[in-house]
């Protein structure tokens, strides 16, 4: 009796795409590919690795990284983006910290953002927001008031959930999340 295995291994090639910046100290630390044309990336700025400085934009290609558009959320302070997560060319969310956590959100390719938490995440860093589908998602923060800080949306972030401190393992000492989870 023979038994063969054959193994084959396809990869897809990864071209790398500069973006242009007006200086140095700018780093993609976070994106999310929609399609083969589609990436929004977000920056934290950090001159001379001397901490962050506020960089509130959203930066976007539609052809595959041929070309990129910039666009200004208008978040207020000192600004550190932490997750970006798109749903396709029009609709992205983008995690931030000024302070408190923020999750915007837009729905026509960047031209305009909406804040969609207010209430929540406050005083508390915002680490991620995950989208299930269209409404649904999952956002998560380092706790706060003793436990950690998880809210669900089922209406693409105009309304959220705090999970239950009961539902929830109760965080260790120090214990804090991770960003663009």
């Amino acid at each position: 009796m023979f038994i063969g295995i054959i193994v084959t291994e396809v990869k897809a090639q990864f071209v790398p795409q500069s973006l242009t910046f007006p200086g140095t100290g700018y780093y993609t630390w976070y994106n999310d590919v929609v399609d083969s044309n589609t990436i929004w990336v977000g920056v934290d700025y950090i001159p001379n690795h001397a901490g962050y400085t506020s960089y509130s934009n959203a930066i976007k290609t539609s052809d595959g990284g041929n070309t990129w558009q910039f666009f200004s959320i208008p978040d207020t302070g000192t600004v550190i983006i932490s997750n970006v997560c798109a749903l396709n060319a029009s609709t992205c969310y983008y995690v931030e910290f000024n302070g408190n956590g923020n999750i915007w959100k837009t729905e026509n390719g960047g031209l305009s953002w909406t804040n969609k938490t207010t209430t929540q995440f406050v005083g508390s860093w915002a680490n991620f927001y995950h989208a299930i589908s269209a409404d649904t998602g999952v956002a998560g923060g380092d706790p706060n008031g003793g436990y950690w800080d998880i809210c669900l949306t089922y209406d693409g972030g105009n309304t959220w959930s705090r999970v239950p401190s009961a539902n929830i393992p109760t965080p260790l000492a120090n214990e804090y999340g991770s960003s663009s989870a």
